[in-house]
């Protein structure tokens, strides 16, 4: 099991993430500071191919991330540990 603490921008980002990618919302545990809870090696892995999907949207156009886009690299980062 892999539980990641999150900033708030983080947890944000994934309520919505989680659901659009039909991902179980329980896994996102509300609380100071908040966490990700993924609970298989699987898991880690279907989340950063999923988040990799959805960064490559959030770059602007001199292929500088945006804010959401930095959100998702920092995402990535924490889970890839």
């Amino acid at each position: 099991m892999n539980e990641i603490m999150l900033t708030e921008k983080e947890y944000e980002f994934l309520q919505h993430f989680l659901v659009k990618n039909n991902f179980p919302i329980e896994i996102l545990k509300a609380g100071v500071p908040p966490r990700l809870v993924l609970e298989s090696d699987d898991m880690s892995l279907n989340m950063v191919d999923r988040l990799g999907d959805e960064v490559v949207l959030h770059f602007d156009s001199e292929y500088e991330p945006t804010e959401t886009g930095r959100i998702i690299e920092s995402l990535i980062d924490k889970i890839n540990g």
